[in-house]
């Protein structure tokens, strides 16, 4: 969204952003997006999150830290 944009205009100008970056997305087939800022970034998550979900783009969201395997704690034992 451009500085003094109207809300209303800027759904229009989201979509068209959001349709660059799924091309865009389809076309890198990243294995990671960072983003930065949520006004830049809501528009490429849309895509890779929308790619995701159809199977066109591999990987998942994963956490920060602190995921286990099923049954076993961070030390490979038992849990």
């Amino acid at each position: 969204r451009e500085v003094g944009q109207s809300y209303t205009s800027s759904v229009s100008s989201t979509l068209v952003a959001a349709s660059h970056a799924f091309y865009t997305v389809l076309d890198t087939n990243p294995s990671l997006v960072l983003c930065n800022g949520p006004g830049t970034c809501v528009p490429v998550v849309m895509a890779a999150f929308a790619l995701r979900s159809f199977g066109l783009l591999p990987g998942g969201v994963e956490g920060g830290g602190g995921e286990k395997e099923a049954g076993k704690d961070k030390n490979g034992g038992g849990g």
